[in-house]
């Protein structure tokens, strides 16, 4: 097998995918609290594409490498703040994408077999908060991300080192500890799995541990946690979408675990709908 490596260059075509999902939803906790909610999900990556190679022989092993820049924006906001189960993030990356495939025959449709997967490795700025905004982090480090969409069974991945600056904590303040920079390692991963042609389920685990940490911040349970969600959604047709055609899903979220910004566990319902624009 002949291996050939690209690299995209600075005047070759880009590409822009901009996305953006509001969904609002009516939220309960394990104490029968009902409150409404809605979740925003605003993305943007731009990639600096490398033409393709169509003089490479048949059975090439290519690794395709291209810079992108990344924003998104995710969050949650609800009509109980002390409930809301998710956290505000914004996220700034960097990125060197590489794509690794074995070439076809020019002009032969796609083959799942030829496709090993995207890696997304580089930079990430992020800052994080609560609801009211009690809590706030700045945060900054290196990120390396998997995906492979050709076999549903392959869970994207997620794992980030970084650097994180508190900028405003209650938490710290009723135990009388200062704003000190500290460490996190986080890992993700999570599959979308489709059930036919109209439900899609997105099982989601996240796992984090922080250090050097005060042993006061840390028995506040805000150290390390493993949050878990599960997504059960069904894409409305045309027949079905009541409002011109910005309805998209139907879904159903399951909820619970800790998160960086809270000392508590979290676990709560959801039912929605999706905009999509």
């Amino acid at each position: 097998m002949n291996i050939r490596i690209t690299y995209g260059q600075a005047d070759n075509d880009t590409s822009n995918i901009v996305e953006h999902n509001i969904k609002p939803a009516l939220v309960t906790d394990i104490n029968d609290n009902y409150m409404p909610g809605i979740d925003f999900d605003l993305s943007y990556r731009w990639v600096n594409n490398q033409d393709e190679d169509r003089d490479l022989p048949q059975d090439t092993f290519i690794i395709r490498a291209w810079p992108s820049l990344e924003f998104d924006a995710t969050g949650t906001f609800t009509g109980k703040p002390d409930l809301n189960p998710k956290q505000q993030q914004l996220n700034l990356r960097f990125n060197y994408l590489f794509r690794l495939q074995r070439t076809i025959t020019f002009g032969e449709d796609f083959r799942p077999e030829t496709y090993f997967g995207t890696i997304f490795t580089g930079l990430n700025l992020k800052y994080e908060a609560d609801q009211p905004f009690a809590e706030q982090h700045a945060a900054g480090g290196i990120e390396l991300r998997y995906t492979n969409s050709a076999y549903w069974y392959i869970p994207d991945l997620d794992a980030s080192f970084n650097f994180v600056r508190p900028l405003r904590s209650e938490l710290r303040r009723d135990v009388d500890e200062d704003l000190d920079v500290y460490q996190r390692i986080d890992f993700q991963f999570w599959w979308q799995l489709p059930i036919g042609n109209k439900i899609n389920v997105m099982p989601k685990f996240r796992y984090f541990y922080s250090l050097n940490l005060s042993d006061e911040l840390a028995d506040r349970n805000i150290g390390d946690g493993f949050y878990t969600s599960v997504n059960i959604g069904y894409r409305l047709d045309s027949s079905e979408r009541l409002l011109l055609n910005v309805f998209d899903f139907v879904y159903i979220q399951y909820n619970r675990g800790e998160l960086p910004i809270y000392e508590d566990n979290r676990e709560t319902l959801e039912a929605g709908i999706i905009f999509r624009f």
